[in-house]
């Protein structure tokens, strides 16, 4: 028994996971099929230490401040099945409903073929200021309460043993919302975010002393096959990219010439740079149309292409090479140009970070702190529809542009230094690992549903933190508001009737679960 609890908690810990996931991370970067220039270099190393060690003092807290509140409560039972299953039920509609919404106002209101202009600006982002897209109120209230979709399956997998009949059913069709999500803005982020819920979710249940997975309903075995389908969804994505930017270039050149004039006009006239003309959707669409048109090379073609982007592209893009051995392998035949790039693709995708954490820092003096629009990505449209005036976008990626970030992933360090600054970023990281002491503190030692949730979500940005900040995978902020609006709609009654009596307070100790 003590010696399950000491793995459990061991595997299950967020400052012993963030530790072996850094050091997982720096390895890869060091010897990896890529080669980062001069990384990871000492400055980097310094600035994840100290990010660490900032963690672990928020830890350290939000373990204290558990200790105090949870002796103050009596928690005698767990929430009621009913409520439960009708919370997990309410939630998965919403989730469903207002991904749906998102996919009408895209699809049906807004931009004709979505999944192109999409595709179209992870081509050329900077064009995102100036497409005039039509927007309705739906994709407000979708946003608004699609989050809640990501919550509900998080739910009924931590608590899958007590929800049963529709609720448990809707609860796994809320899958389509991370889906969904990733197929309308032509991306891989929200499924890939879902994937690591389900590490947290999974440790989170061995750290209570149950099964990583429930039993029963054929999960491990949906788990494969959606992870199989993503795994070649992902990697069918990059070379498609591929061809569909090269078929583009024609038309990003044609609108950065165009855009070009325009800026200059509104600087000669004294006007702000967001006040120029902005390229109408269906005009775009057109474009976009005509030049898919454009031939895709033949198989030799394709080859010479990829060997061409193996190297030349890919040091002009990100600034950085294979590593000889990988080289020397595809030189052999062992593997196709084709292959080396996918796994490179791969590999550039979850380890690039380190170099951009160099980056930052050797950049901080040109960086002034943004509150959050560079992590949570809800308030980019909020401000481009309610302030179209500002400027603030065009400010921070300027800045991001100077400093040779714009685009890429900055991680958890990268992204609390660029939202905050040095000392608001440290504030930050630290009300991170405070949450996570919290959770990790009270969820054996009490029978709230919020505890495994924020637990979870914890395990899941640290698993990401190589990449993104807590707050900026895929609308993860919207997501942690979702969780903690349904763990207290869940476990309020039962604090209320127990909590901040004095008679119950005094002498009363925490209960502790039982695996």
């Amino acid at each position: 028994m003590i010696r399950a609890l000491i793995g459990a908690r061991a595997i299950a810990s967020p400052v012993t996971f963030l530790v072996v996931i850094w050091l997982a991370v720096l390895v890869l970067a060091a010897v990896g099929p890529i080669q980062y220039p001069g990384q990871p270099s000492v400055s980097t190393i310094a600035v994840i230490a100290v990010g660490i060690s900032l963690f672990v003092i928020g830890h350290a807290a939000g373990g204290k401040l558990a200790e105090v509140s949870i002796g103050r409560i009596l928690q005698d039972s767990s929430p009621s099945p009913a409520r439960l299953n009708g919370v997990v039920a309410g939630s998965a509609v919403l989730g469903i409903l207002g991904i749906a919404f998102i996919a009408i106002d895209r699809n049906i209101f807004g931009v004709s073929g979505s999944a192109d202009y999409a595709a179209f600006l992870r081509c050329a982002p900077e064009f995102v200021d100036f497409i005039d897209i039509r927007r309705t109120p739906l994709i407000y209230l979708g946003y608004l309460i699609f989050s809640f979709g990501f919550v509900a399956l998080t739910l009924f997998l931590l608590r899958a043993e007590q929800i049963h009949g529709w609720p448990a059913y809707l609860a796994q069709l809320s899958i389509m919302v991370p889906v969904g999500y990733a197929l309308i803005y032509s991306g891989r982020m929200p499924v890939f975010l879902a994937l690591t819920w389900l590490v947290g979710v999974g440790l989170v249940r061995r750290y209570e002393g149950r099964p990583i997975l429930p039993r029963g309903r054929f999960l491990l075995l949906k788990l494969l096959i959606f992870s199989v389908v993503f795994v070649a969804y992902s990697n069918a994505m990059w070379p498609r990219r591929q061809v569909f930017c090269a078929q583009m270039e024609s038309v990003v050149r044609e609108l950065r010439q165009d855009l070009s004039v325009k800026l200059e006009a509104a600087r000669e006239a004294g006007r702000s740079p967001t006040a120029v003309e902005k390229i109408a959707p269906d005009s775009l669409s057109q474009m976009i149309d005509v030049a898919r048109q454009t031939p895709v090379p033949d198989r030799k073609s394709e080859e010479e292409f990829h060997s061409h982007y193996l190297v030349a592209v890919m040091k002009e893009a990100w600034g950085v090479a294979p590593r000889q051995y990988l080289l020397d392998v595809v030189k052999a035949g062992i593997v196709s140009p084709r292959f080396a790039i996918v796994l490179m693709s791969n590999y550039f995708y979850l380890t690039h970070s380190v170099m951009i954490v160099d980056r930052i820092w050797q950049g901080r003096e040109h960086l002034m702190p943004v509150w959050g629009l560079y992590e949570i990505g809800v308030l980019s449209p909020f401000i481009r529809v309610f302030f179209p005036q500002s400027e603030i976008l065009q400010t921070m990626n300027s800045q991001l542009r100077e400093a040779q970030i714009y685009g890429f992933f900055p991680s958890a360090w990268g992204a609390a230094y660029v939202d905050f600054g040095a000392i608001g970023g440290s504030l930050y990281i630290v009300v991170w690992g405070l949450m996570a002491g919290w959770a990790f503190y009270a969820c054996r030692r009490t029978e709230w549903v919020t505890p495994p949730l924020v637990l979870s979500f914890v395990l899941a940005t640290v698993l990401l933190s190589p990449l993104e900040g807590p707050l900026g995978t895929a609308n993860s902020a919207l997501v942690l508001v979702s969780l903690i609006l349904v763990g207290l709609l869940i476990d309020w009654p039962g604090i209320r009737r127990k909590s901040w009596s004095g008679a119950v307070a005094a002498g009363t100790a925490p209960v502790k679960k039982t695996d």
